[in-house]
């Protein structure tokens, strides 16, 4: 039997993000979570043929997006399409570039079934504009 250093290598205690080790060209939910709402500005408006997922599912088209100073793309699906169009008035993907928005993890429904993490496109908002209450809150007791 081989001694224990030998099968599992070198090891050391890991301390980051686990998504360090999700070797990707695509900008993926686990990336983000635990960050909070990440502002971005959209650099590239991508158009790809015959992409191959995990798993060795193939789409014949994808729209991507590329972010400042990030070297992966978010894969825009029909929800975030539909969002970019109505944020920017315009369906226009050039038109797009030099926008920013705020992207946050949620979980969404999973292609084939289920559910999983996904990112949502939603409007920048300032970082410290507050939250306003649906209804005002009532602070002083009733008589």
């Amino acid at each position: 039997m081989a001694d224990e250093s030998e099968t599992l290598g070198d090891m050391t205690p890991f301390t980051g993000r686990s998504s360090e080790f999700h070797d990707s060209v695509w900008l993926a939910a686990e990336d983000l979570v635990g960050l909070g709402n990440v502002h971005v500005e959209i650099t590239e408006v991508m158009n790809h043929r015959n992409v191959v997922f995990q798993g060795g599912r193939t789409v014949p088209r994808v729209l991507s997006l590329q972010f400042k100073g990030d070297s992966r793309r978010l894969v825009v699906n029909n929800t975030n399409r539909k969002t970019l169009v109505w944020l920017f008035r315009t369906n226009k993907a050039p038109e797009w570039i030099g926008k920013r928005v705020t992207l946050f993890v949620t979980e969404v429904p999973a292609v084939g079934g289920g559910k999983t993490l996904g990112i949502i496109v939603r409007r920048e908002l300032p970082n410290q504009q507050p939250v306003r209450p649906v209804r005002p809150v009532r602070t002083e007791r009733r008589k």
